[in-house]
């Protein structure tokens, strides 16, 4: 009876230090999950936080797109203005040149009238004195005198004229030709303009595209025991800029007086 009794007793004394050791194990292993789990928490959020920074990074480079193609159209837009404008300005420019020539030939046409004129009228009136009697001879040198100098009068008129109109158009072609220069210079700057935005855009894309493929190796290496991996998006690559306008439509600058142009 008593060593029976001293038996179980020692059995179910022996059953409690096991269900303690248990219990102990239990609770340590509880405690490990939940620091792994924490751990896990912790990870997943530095993940989120890795991607919500490479999304932004992405929208950052969209917008930079959407404002260098913005102000690449208007540059283009302005350049193709700048074109018309000097073509507007070159046919302005043949317009005067022309209107010059016809104003000197009208000119020397004139001139050229005149002084025939005053010659018929000359001879007319040496012909009709050479008639007359000795007396008349001297009437005839004094008329003649009035009329050298009418015709030197109306010569030097003409001259002037024709200088002062010389003088105007040539001002006028120099404008011209300073207007022409800017444009042209304007135009270089746009060209150049141009290229730097897209090359900006280019190594902007480059570098988002490094910045992902690095990026994604080393969070699947960090995070393989972990929760499934967020999918980074797709990098957007912008396209190649062909510019609208060629060098070949830039209106070549108008020469000095005489020159045409189609």
């Amino acid at each position: 009876g008593t060593g029976g009794l001293e038996k179980l007793a020692g059995d179910a004394q022996g059953r409690d230090v096991q269900v303690e050791t248990i219990k102990k194990l239990a609770n340590s292993r509880i405690s490990n999950l939940t620091q792994h789990i924490s751990a896990l928490k912790a990870k997943n959020t530095e993940l989120e936080k890795l991607v919500g920074d490479a999304q932004r990074h992405d929208d950052k480079l969209e917008t930079i797109k959407k404002l260098a193609n913005s102000r690449m159209a208007n540059i283009t837009k302005q350049h193709q203005a700048n074109i018309s404008a000097l073509q507007a300005k070159n046919i302005e420019l043949q317009f005067l040149v022309s209107d010059a020539q016809e104003r000197e030939e009208a000119m020397k046409a004139r001139a050229s009238l005149r002084e025939e004129t005053i010659s018929k009228l000359k001879a007319k009136l040496r012909k009709k004195l050479a008639g007359d009697a000795q007396p008349h001879v001297e009437q005839e040198e004094t008329m003649n005198e009035p009329l050298d100098m009418k015709s030197a009068v109306i010569v030097d008129l003409a001259n002037s004229r024709m200088a002062n109109i010389t003088k105007s158009f040539e001002a006028k072609l120099a404008a011209k030709e300073v207007e022409v220069k800017e444009l042209e210079a304007a135009g270089a700057q746009d060209v150049e303009l141009i290229a730097a935005l897209t090359n900006q855009i280019e190594n902007l894309t480059q570098q988002l595209q490094i910045t992902q493929a690095s990026l994604v190796p080393r969070l699947s290496e960090r995070h393989s025991s972990a929760a499934p991996m967020v999918q980074l998006p797709p990098t957007r690559v912008p396209p190649p800029f062909n510019p609208a306008f060629t060098q070949q439509q830039r209106v070549p600058a108008a020469g000095g007086p005489g020159s045409g142009g189609d």
